[in-house]
Formats: C-alpha cells, structure tokens, sequence
C-alpha cells in the first residue's frame, strides 16, 4: 500500500480499535500452486484478539476466522503445507489483510473552495480509511482433532457473540436477545465444522492510511467539510466529521514539527575539519613517487614532487601482454567443444566456400552446413520447449533443476532432447496403412522417433567415450543421464535396454557412496525406483506362470525408507508396497495352480505357503497403514455429496489420484479371501470372504472414473496407469457388474485415444477385460492371466504400442458351476 506520511497512522491502538469497529477484511494470499490460482482472496468477518487478554497471552494481536473448505484459498493452503503434520498447519508466507472503513466518497474539485478560484488547478480524488496487517497464518483444518475442534467451536463462538451484540445491537434487556451457536440443532452444527476450516493470524506488520484531504490548503479542506455537510446522510456527515478531525492533526503535527526544526537550528553541527594540505591520497601516483613511497597530488604533466625535486614524472600506462596459456578441459567430454577436428575443418570449408560465392555475387546460398545447422537448432528449441511444457509435469521436480545445466553438458542436452522427442512421438500418432488385431490401427509418429534415435545415439556416445575421471567429477549429471536412459526405454518397452541401464546405475551408485550426503541423489533414486516399478509391472502383464513365480523383490534403497516428506517420495513408497503385495499375492496363487498339475507335492506344503504368504502381506499392510497416516490432507479423496448421483471419488491433483490409486491397489492385494479359499480346499459361496476385496476394486473404479482421461493419457507415460492398475483389479474381483464397469471405462479410453495409458497398450488391456468379462459370465472366475510360453517381455516398441504380440493367454479360475480349477488357453477377440 502506497503510505504518505501525511496519510499515515502511526497509532496501534488506533488501528486496532479500527479493526474491532471494521470486522470484515480481505485476506490476501499468494501461494504457487499446480491446480488454483496464484492471487487468492476472500472476504471475511475477524475476531480480533489483543495482547494480553485470556484469549491471547502472547505479546502481538492475533486475528480469527473461518472459511470453507471448497474455497480455492484453502485448496492453496493445503498444497502450500504438503508434507507437514496435519495438526495445526502454518503457512510459511506471510499473509495480508485488508479492513476498509465503512464510508469513504468521491470528492469533487467543487468543494476546492480557495484553490479552484484561484488557480483552477484541482483535480478529483477519493476519501477513504483502510488498515492493512500482514502476520504468519496457521490453519485448522480437521475438526476431529481435539485442539482444531475447539478451536472451531470457540471461533463460531465469538464471532456470533461480536456480529449479534456490536453490530446488531442485540445485547439483551430492553433489546432483543443475541442468537447463540447454541440454538441451532447440535449435529448440524458438527456437519458446518466439517466442512469449515479454522485460520489464525499472528499479526507481525500492522500499516493504516486516513486519506480525508489533511494535505490540502485549509481553505480547500474546510470547502470539504462544508461539501459534506451538505450532502446529507450518515456517509456525508461521517465523512464531514472526519476530514475536520484529520485536519486538525495534521495541522497540530505541523507546527509541532516546524518548532523542533526552529530548535535544532539553535545548535548547528560542528564544520568539517580544514584541509592543511593539498595531498590527494590516491593508488595512481606517478613512478617516482611511488618508488619514494611519498604522496602525489596527480598534477598533470608534472606533480608537484617532481616540479620540486626537479625530476622526470612519469605515469603508468596500460600494458597488453599476451601470454600462452594451456587450460585443462576439467570437464572431458562434457563440455560443449566436443566437435571432431576434422567435422571443423568441413565446417570452415563449407563457410570460405559461402564467403566466396558471396563475393562473386552468386545469387544462391552454398553453405548445406549452415542451413543444416540452423535447422538443427530449431528442431533443438522445439523439443526443448515440448519437454518444458509437456514432459516435466510428468517427472520428478528434479528434472526441472536438471534443465539449467544443458548448457553446460551437452550429453544430458542431448538426453533430455531424446526423451522428449520419444514422449511426442507417442502421444502423437500415425496411422498405419495396413494393420491387425495384435497392433492396433496406429504406430508411433516415425519422425519424432527418428530424431529420438539419433538424440540418443549422440548421448551414448558420449558417455561410451568419457574416462574415468569424468565419471567421477561428473557423477551427479551421469546419473542423470543414466536416469533420463532408463525413462527413454521404459516408455518405449526395450526391457534389455533397460536392465542393461539398471545395472550401470548400480555400478555407478557403488562408487559415489563417499558423496552420499549429495542433496540431488535421494530425489533422483526416487525417479530411478518408480521407474523400476513400471517396468515391473510391465514385464508381470504379460509372462508365464514360471516367469510370473519369479519375479524378484525389488527393495527401496535405504535412504527412502524414512517417512515420505514429497508426493513423489509418497508416490515410490506406495509403489514397493504395492508391487510387493501384487507379488506375493499372484506368486502364492500361481504357486496352487502349479501345484494342480503335479500333484506329488506334499500338502503341508500348501498351508506352509500360504503362512508364509500371509504373514508377509501383513507386514505390508502395517507399512501401508503407516503411509496412510502420513498422507496430507491435500491428497486426501474428496468424495461427492450423498444426494449426487455419481458415486466419482475426486481429488485436488492428477497425482494425489493415482497414488491413492496405488494404494488401493495394494489394499486389493493384500485380501486372503481368495487365498484361504485355494489353500484351505472350502466350498466358496461364502460373500464375506471377498466383500472386502471387491470394496476396494470398487473404491479404483471410482478413483479412475474421478480422474480426468486426457490427463491420464499425457501424465501417466511414466508411470503405471490406471489401466495397467484395473487389469489387476478385475483379477481380484467376482462381481460381474463392477467388470463391466471397468470394461465401460476402458471402451471409453480408446475410443478417446486407442494408442496407450501409463506405457500400457489400452487396446490390448480392453481385449483381455472382454475376455474375463466373458468367462465370468458363462460361470468362470478368472484368478490370473499367463502367456502359454515366454517372449521375454516382446520387442520394442517402435511400430506399435505394444511390445508383446499377443493372440492367446493362459487363463488360470475356478468353475463355479462344477466347483473346480481350471487352467485354458483363450484367444482373445473372439
């Protein structure tokens, strides 16, 4: 706010005073945030607690208030506060509010009664009061919570109480009774403090402006008076009153000022010293008087030493020398002067070739490499701002950090340059002229993908050619690379590539642990490992029964262990859990149908795997509580009225949706119903052994029809997809009616885009869908889905969507009707 002195009120007490009589402010707020606004405000009425009093023993005024929980200010809040404890929440920005006097008016120059005369020169302006606080805020979000509840409850409290008896007059006696919280019905209470949320504001900065003409001639400010005292009514007469009580301050603090100035001229400062001399001290002296070491006066041409001593003066002169120095390349191969000699040479070549022309006044333009430089460069800005815009939505924050260094390493340029090539050659597809049921109708765009190849071709390159030593001054932008590499051929299904990438990483996190105290390394282990994961999961959908059986552990490293502090550190920890779990629970029952065709095996060996198997799930499920108790109320489902129709569970952000997701998914496998049936031989028919499980597959359908599908289509291409994660779920469900809602959604998908959803081809997912949609309806529960014979994870994916070329599957359920396992081959699109 713009504070003229002569504006400005100095007094607290006045200013707070003016709050209490002015309730309702505007609280400001900027907060970066991924889904609301920067600027937030709401209009609100305060109760104002001053220093001191029962209500606030600390030494500064404290502000209170409540707003809803669907405001966009308080969606802010929460993504501001992520990752804190969900007690009492504390913004670490300051916050602003604004308290606006209730009258304020339009002045007309009419009323410049000594200066429009005059002069003529007025112009119009405005009256008005304003105070304005800035404090630290801290947020009551759960009611449940014993100190927000009270909190709540004794806001509504006050602010009923301060509105009824201030404001309305209603203190009782001869006036009405105030209304109290207390009147309305006790439970409907409890739902208004569900949906509200507590704030309290530390006041740190408190500024107030009266802004009510005191600065104008006094001839000018008594023509305001009087232009208000004739225009009536309870604004002019305030208005009126206040321009001639500011007035007098003003002029009071005038003459008080102008006798403290008649004062201080009494007792003027002390002269500065007198030169004795005509020295100059200064560093440019001539030689000889630095050789003497005696002061200069830097007289020109001669200073006044030499003209004494009667000696040559002379000044230094800027000398150029030109010395050869050779500079060491700390940098090797990362540095931007890795050009072979021989390419520099062609280059020059071609540009004396250009000159020559030039001067021969040929009217065409020889220089190819030129040409092919410049367009090199475009095609470099396009890809650059595609993955700013497009790409690092879906990455880690890290990789926004990892941009600013392209400039400086060209192999992580050139990375960067091939993943984002690769990302829109998948979301912008070609159609194929000829194509079947396996690939689908479209393929990757041959274009991007080409220059893909070659941006990556380049990167490897260059990390096949670096040394030793730049492997160690470098490791932080090698595992970068390395990281950006395992992306790249995740997205693109090369599983070789990929274990080959996973492998170099491991080498490399083997020889940097004397730098683990590296802040970049946690935050990109935590990339690593989700990629990991999809790629896990992609190499269980589809392989055989003995592939499926042994699929490994992957562990979390230890430093992500601790308590998640980030969504993506979140988003990791809920992946192992839920990876674990989908594996334990698949390899246990994959293990009985095994166990079906040879039937040699003892069967205490049966009940000795299923302890094993739950006990272990167990042990991920208190580690999936533990998650759960960690997650901020920003990323909390937010689940639509009771009267709605649609059964949709939403959130505040695309990513807080699929980490729930995942969690769900863990959830759906850590139910034994299926797996005490299979091991314990009973009759099934018992609903309650699988109602669980069947609530969670329900609760992803919901969670998938909440989110939004174009965003899953863009975001979710490095990471698993809500279709990946309904494969798994339809698995674990007996309920004909919730497949064919997960059936619903994936038509739906394709028809929107039918090329892929999380790096998972949806056409082929839809494919298998119908299938168990078909066995289910003909009486068959299908437990799990094999390849009769492994390909090892298929091809890359470079022609289609898929990398597995897939016609039949094994499918592994139990015949309700006969009461029996069975295990048949089925063609899909039949």
């Amino acid at each position: 706010m713009f504070l003229p002195s002569v504006h400005a009120e100095p007094d607290t007490e006045v200013l707070l005073k003016f709050i209490q009589e002015n309730p309702l402010g505007i609280l400001v707020t900027g907060i970066n945030s991924s889904s609301q606004n920067f600027l937030q405000c709401t209009h609100v009425p305060f109760v104002l607690d001053l220093p001191g009093t029962r209500d606030n023993e600390s030494p500064t005024p404290q502000l209170r208030a409540h707003i809803a929980k669907q405001n966009p200010q308080v969606k802010a809040m929460l993504e501001a506060v992520d990752g804190k404890p969900p007690s009492v929440l504390s913004l670490d920005q300051d916050v602003l509010v604004i308290f606006n006097g209730q009258h304020d008016h339009y002045v007309t120059p009419k009323y410049y009664t000594e200066t429009k005369p005059d002069t003529g020169k007025v112009v119009p302006t405005w009256n008005y009061s304003v105070v304005q606080i800035y404090g630290k805020l801290s947020l009551y979000y759960d009611s449940k919570t014993p100190e927000a509840g009270s909190f709540l409850m004794k806001q509504m409290h006050d602010l009923s109480e301060q509105c009824e008896r201030t404001i309305m007059g209603f203190t009782g006696g001869d006036r009405p009774q105030p209304w109290k919280v207390a009147d309305a019905p006790e439970r409907y209470i409890e739902l208004m403090q569900k949906n509200i949320v507590g704030i309290k504001i530390e006041i740190g900065k408190i500024e107030g402006k009266f802004k009510m003409s005191q600065e104008t001639r006094r001839g000018d400010r008594d023509g305001v008076v009087r232009g208000f005292a004739n225009l009536g009514g309870a604004t002019g007469e305030v208005i009126s009153a206040l321009v001639k009580e500011r007035g007098e301050m003003h002029d009071k603090k005038k003459e008080k000022k102008h006798t403290t100035r008649i004062f201080c001229h009494m007792y003027k400062p002390v002269p500065p010293r007198p030169r004795k001399t005509n020295i100059i001290r200064s560093r440019n002296g001539c030689k000889s008087c630095r050789n003497r070491r005696t002061k200069c006066d830097e007289q020109k041409p001669t200073c006044g030493t030499c003209a004494r001593l009667d000696k040559c003066c002379e000044y230094v002169q800027p000398v150029l020398k030109f010395q050869i120095i050779t500079a060491q390349n700390t940098k090797g191969l990362l540095s931007s002067h890795d050009t072979p000699s021989a390419e520099r040479k062609q280059r020059l070549t071609g540009n004396e070739r250009l000159s020559m022309q030039v001067e021969q006044g040929e009217p065409r333009i020889g220089g190819c490499d030129i040409v092919k430089s410049l367009q090199t460069t475009e095609r470099d800005v396009f890809y650059s701002t595609y993955w700013e815009d497009c790409c690092l939505p879906s990455l880690h924050p890290i990789f926004h950090s990892a941009t600013l260094l392209t400039t400086d390493y060209p192999i992580l340029n050139d990375a960067i340059l091939a993943l984002s090539s690769c990302n829109i050659s998948r979301l912008y597809s070609e159609r194929k002229t000829s194509s079947t049921g396996l690939t689908g109708p479209l393929s990757p765009s041959l274009t991007h993908q080409t220059r893909s190849h070659l941006y990556y071709s380049s990167a490897i390159r260059k990390l096949t050619t670096m040394k030793v030593a730049d492997y160690c001054h470098n490791a932080t932008v090698v595992f970068l690379v390395l990281v950006l590499f395992a992306h790249l051929e995740s997205a693109m299904g090369n599983f070789q590539g990929f274990y080959c990438h996973v492998q170099g990483m491991m080498n490399l996190l083997v020889e940097w642990r004397g730098e683990a105290g590296d802040v970049t390394i946690k935050p990109l282990l935590t990339s690593w490992m989700q990629t990991r994961y999809v790629v896990w999961w992609a190499r269980a959908y589809f392989s055989s029964l003995d592939i499926h059986q042994q699929l490994p552990s992957i562990p979390l490293p230890i430093s992500l262990k601790e308590v998640p502090r980030t969504l993506h550190e979140r988003r990791v920890k809920v992946l192992s859990i839920m990876c674990e779990s989908h594996r334990l629970n698949f390899k246990t029952v994959l293990q009985h149908f095994r166990k079906v065709v040879s039937e040699e095996e003892v069967e205490h060996e049966n009940n000795q795997g299923y302890d094993e198997c739950v006990s272990l799930l167990c042990q991920e499920a208190t580690k999936l509580d533990e998650w759960l108790l960690h997650l901020p109320p920003s990323e909390q489902p937010i689940y639509e009225p009771s009267g709605t129709r649609s059964t949709a569970i939403h959130f505040q952000s695309h990513d807080a949706a699929l980490n729930y997701a995942y969690y769900v998914v863990a959830r759906i496998m850590q139910c034994t119903g299926l797996l005490r049936e299979l091991y314990s031989q009973t009759t099934p028919g018992h609903e309650d052994e699988y109602y669980k499980a069947e609530f969670w597959v329900q609760t992803l359908v919901q969670v998938a029809q909440g989110a939004e599908m174009r965003t899953s289509l863009t975001r979710n291409s490095y990471t698993i997809g809500f279709s990946g994660l309904l494969l798994a779920g339809i698995l674990r469900c007996q309920s004909l009616s919730v497949g064919l809602e997960i059936q619903t959604w994936l038509q739906t998908l394709q028809d929107l885009q039918p090329t892929e959803e999380g790096a998972f081809p949806v056409y082929q997912t839809l494919s298998v869908v119908k299938a168990i949609n078909q066995q289910r309806m003909v009486g068959r529960d299908v437990f799990a889905v094999t390849q009769p014979v492994d390909d090892g994870g298929g091809h890359p994916k470079v022609t289609a969507y898929n990398s597995q070329f897939i016609n039949t599957l094994l499918f592994h359920g139990r015949c309700q009707i006969r009461n029996c396992l069975f295990e048949e081959c089925i063609t899909l699109g039949i």
